[in-house]
């Protein structure tokens, strides 16, 4: 054979070897496509959410053994004619007070209409700061806390406590909370 017949079946391989691989190529992308469930599309309607929240950077001393420091509190108004679905988030940037020792462990809770919670919650978070000879921990933590609550068609408040559930030492130790942020959204209706 010529070299110019060559040529010409080596451009023919090339040609036929690229068809195939396209053809391959989109036949596989059709079965994965034929496989894929449904896409389900939903319509948000904005008479059915609704967002609210708050924040602070005023530093909030917690000092007391037991007895809840409010940082954070949020009310909402879903009067209407259907009860809602409100995914609620807490956050705080706390610090430990210089000179504090060993032992300064510390309570948040989130809560739904609860003033005064009783008990640990889902909501129910928990940092130990220790400073001693041993174990030094960094001074600063940020804690966040988040839940879906089903709420009435009626008037709410959320809270963000927290509070020392370590016994009080001498001197007496504390925690300050520098920045809060609390924030709820609400719909009517879950999409599932």
């Amino acid at each position: 054979m010529n070299s110019r017949t060559n040529r010409l079946l080596v451009l023919w391989n090339v040609v036929l070897t690229t068809l195939v691989l396209l053809l391959l190529g989109l036949y596989a992308s059709a079965a994965q496509a034929a496989n894929d469930p449904p896409v389900r599309v939903f319509q948000a309607n904005a008479d059915h959410t609704g967002g609210r929240g708050v924040g602070s950077t005023a530093t909030i001393q917690v000092k007391t053994h037991g007895d809840w420091t409010l940082l954070q509190k949020l009310s909402v108004d879903l009067n209407g004619a259907t009860n809602h679905e409100c995914a609620a988030v807490a956050s705080s940037r706390v610090f430990n007070a210089s000179g504090n020792a060993e032992d300064n462990k510390y309570e948040f809770v989130l809560t739904l209409d609860d003033p005064d919670p009783q008990g640990t919650l889902a909501t129910t978070r928990v940092i130990d700061f220790d400073d001693d000879r041993v174990i030094s921990d960094h001074d600063d933590q940020e804690v966040t806390s988040s839940s879906l609550y089903h709420a009435t068609n009626e008037a709410h408040t959320f809270y963000w406590f927290a509070r020392k559930i370590s016994e009080d030492g001498k001197p007496p130790t504390y925690m300050s909370v520098q920045n809060s942020t609390l924030w709820v959204l609400c719909v009517k209706k879950i999409l599932l």
